[in-house]
């Protein structure tokens, strides 16, 4: 099995590029138009920066600009995050490998995955601390024009959480019988 995590760039609009107000919707264009406009967002996985990203695909267009002999803007907009994945061995991920396992009655299947979710990155840059996802959706069209959760996971969803917080409550109320670290541990 390949493990990759797959940097992505691509327009953010459900029906394509807008051409211009007059041109845009269904139907064939006899015309070309004045003017076309396009957003792009791109989707960074480690080891990626936000503004070396927004600088090479400034560049990239504006290179391939000038070779069609067009005449292009490019302005970098205001959102940039870091990305964000989470090693497998954290406790939130050992906890609700249990959980799933539990029941679902087999073994979760581990993907790499990750996402720009700010605070996340931030937890982990800034306080040095990892953190779990725990979802219920399976890619099932995630952030597409006909994202959706089948009505089963969102009812299994709401089971695990109960699971997931009591198991939780569990390993804490074991960390705290255990009493305090002693002090070469701290």
């Amino acid at each position: 099995m390949a493990v990759r995590a797959n940097h992505t760039c691509g327009t953010d609009n459900n029906h394509s590029i807008p051409l211009c107000i007059s041109m845009a919707g269904e139907g064939m264009k006899t015309v070309i138009p004045r003017k076309a406009s396009a957003k792009i967002s791109c989707r960074l996985v480690p080891n990626m920066t936000p503004s070396e990203t927004a600088a090479k695909v400034k560049s990239y267009i504006k290179a391939q600009a000038k070779t069609l002999l067009a005449n292009v803007t490019v302005e970098v907009l205001g959102f940039r995050a870091y990305p964000w994945t989470s090693p497998r061995n954290t406790a939130g991920n050992q906890l609700a490998d249990r959980v799933l396992g539990r029941m679902f009655e087999k073994k979760p299947v581990y993907y790499r995955d990750g996402g720009t979710i700010p605070a996340l990155t931030y937890f982990q840059q800034i306080l040095g601390v990892d953190t779990s996802i725990f979802a219920f959706c399976l890619g099932d069209h995630i952030h597409a024009p006909n994202e959706r959760l089948l009505e089963s996971f969102f009812h299994k969803g709401r089971v695990a959480w109960v699971h997931l917080l009591h198991e939780m409550g569990q390993d804490l109320k074991d960390l705290l019988a255990a009493g305090p670290a002693p002090k070469d541990e701290l």
